[in-house]
């Protein structure tokens, strides 16, 4: 929905393409707190805007057609006035842009955020596309987070912020997805069919563990057994050696 520009505390991180020349950037913006008698009281609102504006590429004419991030459980609130609560919204007044989100995908606690036309490098600096601020609304304050753009067939991970909220349902579903496959049973014996499992699931956690969770993970499924318990259900669960199985 379409709303006023409110002024808020900001983040940025840049974006450099492959092949293009110049450095856009990503903006994250976290609105304080609703005060007390508004709709969005004791509520914190996220705003996020894709700045290409001093990307040019003459030859490669690449664009960002999403935006990806693992955010939470949304407020939904009317954002218009119009009597019917929303769950984003869209600042397509008073604020930088010109381009907005053209539909919205959510996937458990994951938002993608579609631009089609997307928003483009310039052909030269100065000349390229910037969204509007697009936002939701959550509970809980801020932390640091990955987010991603889809550009030129390739993804590319940003620095942003996003809703501090409790991993329950994600780690849950994966640690579901672990138990499913038996991935500490010794009938799977071959090492790789293990990894493949390993591998799909790490993937999939990228954007909920820490890196140096991440790494360990792939050296040590034991260590990922044990990263995922805490997080889901904060259990401490060393798991003893298994024959045959790092």
């Amino acid at each position: 929905m379409d709303v006023n520009a409110t002024a808020v505390n900001f983040v940025f991180d840049d974006i450099e393409l492959s092949g293009i020349e110049g450095t856009g950037f990503l903006q994250s913006r976290t609105l304080t707190p609703g005060e007390s008698g508004t709709q969005a009281q004791g509520l914190y609102g996220y705003e996020y805007r894709i700045d290409l504006t001093e990307v040019g590429g003459i030859l490669n004419m690449v664009s960002i057609s999403s935006f990806r991030i693992v955010f939470g459980p949304v407020e939904s609130l009317d954002f218009d006035g119009d009597g019917t609560d929303e769950k984003v919204y869209f600042v397509t007044s008073g604020g930088l842009g010109n381009i907005a989100p053209t539909s919205v995908d959510v996937a458990g606690d994951t938002f993608t955020f579609n631009f089609s036309p997307g928003i483009c490098v310039g052909n030269y600096p100065g000349g390229g596309d910037c969204s509007f601020f697009f936002g939701l609304v959550s509970a809980y304050p801020a932390v640091h987070v990955n987010s991603e753009i889809h550009a030129g067939g390739t993804d590319y991970i940003l620095d942003a912020r996003a809703p501090d909220f409790p991993w329950n349902f994600a780690y849950r579903t994966y640690i579901s997805k672990f138990i499913y496959y038996g991935a500490y049973s010794q009938a799977w014996d071959c090492r790789e069919r293990r990894q493949g499992i390993l591998l799909s699931v790490l993937i999939s956690l990228e954007a909920y563990v820490s890196e140096e969770e991440y790494f360990l993970s792939f050296h040590s499924r034991r260590q990922t057994w044990s990263v995922l318990l805490k997080k889901a259900w904060d259990v401490d669960a060393p798991f003893p050696a298994i024959s045959g199985v790092r």
